[in-house]
């Protein structure tokens, strides 16, 4: 991804997406959606980021410059194309995977898990449990997508 090229977060959004962190948290968590959109999507170019969804538990974070996102998995050679609503579920999905795994506060493994339970109801729910579930991304990027089993929560 290229330098000139800007993500911005509505700090709105982030703040209805992850309302029980504190605003230095927040800041830290648009870093880690930002990393984690462009590592399944090098196309990323500028974005602004805006909330979606039906309830407080099942809020979002979906890009608004293009209406579809091509995703790469490298070891996987698996490339698909995904709405940005689609797309949006899955970085969200990944940084709540990436926040129970860090500190499983009862409100965030629940926002974790109903997250999980729509993107099963999502019209593209194939292509998104094929990215979140591919174990190899994790190897490639040393960041897993989503919670392993094999990990050691002592």
């Amino acid at each position: 991804m290229s330098k000139d090229v800007l993500t911005m977060l509505n700090s709105l959004s982030l703040s209805a997406t992850f309302p029980h962190r504190t605003p230095l948290e927040r800041m830290c968590l648009s870093f880690l959606l930002t990393r984690t959109a462009m590592q399944l999507c090098s196309d990323c170019r500028y974005e602004q980021w805006e909330k979606r969804g039906m309830s407080e538990p099942l809020t979002y974070m979906v890009p608004t410059a293009a209406e579809n996102y091509a995703v790469y998995l490298p070891g996987k050679s698996l490339t698909v194309t995904l709405s940005a609503d689609a797309f949006g579920l899955v970085v969200t999905i990944a940084v709540f995977a990436h926040l129970v795994v860090i500190d499983e506060r009862d409100e965030e493994v629940y926002r974790y898990g109903e997250l999980r339970k729509y993107a099963l109801q999502h019209p593209e729910k194939d292509l998104i449990h094929r990215i979140l579930d591919i174990g190899d991304f994790n190897e490639e990027s040393e960041t897993p997508l989503t919670r392993s089993t094999n990990n050691n929560y002592n």
